[in-house]
């Protein structure tokens, strides 16, 4: 009997639609909030190469020879791909400082115009 009252009251103050959209709502925003951080994140990644450990004794580098080579080889191909990140983030950020640029000198010539008419 409580649980058929609990129920009605349950329908009748918060339809179950409502709570489905809201958490429909939430899950939205959380979900597009974690892209968009996600998205920064990896845009602004250009994180540098480790070096790779190189050891000094004769011994060790006639050993690991070709682990080094190879530790080496990757090295350089990760700092290739740092250079080319910072270079995408600097002609992206030459791009934004044109606009605000631009859209600062539109903000000026209003003022001006304003305090042309007064």
């Amino acid at each position: 009997m409580r649980y058929e009252c609990f129920k009605r009251h349950l329908s009748e103050n918060i339809p179950q639609t409502k709570v489905l959209a809201m958490n429909i709502k939430r899950v939205v925003g959380i979900s597009a909030s974690l892209i968009c951080t996600g998205q920064l994140v990896l845009a602004q990644s250009c994180l540098p190469p480790i070096p790779p450990y190189v050891p000094e004794d004769n011994e060790a580098i006639r050993i690991y020879a070709d682990l080094v080579k190879r530790d080496v080889e990757n090295y350089f191909d990760d700092a290739e791909l740092y250079f080319r990140c910072q270079d995408q983030l600097r002609r992206e950020v030459f791009e934004q400082v044109r606009q605000v640029g631009e859209e600062y000198g539109r903000v000026i010539a209003r003022s001006k115009g304003e305090q042309m008419r007064r």
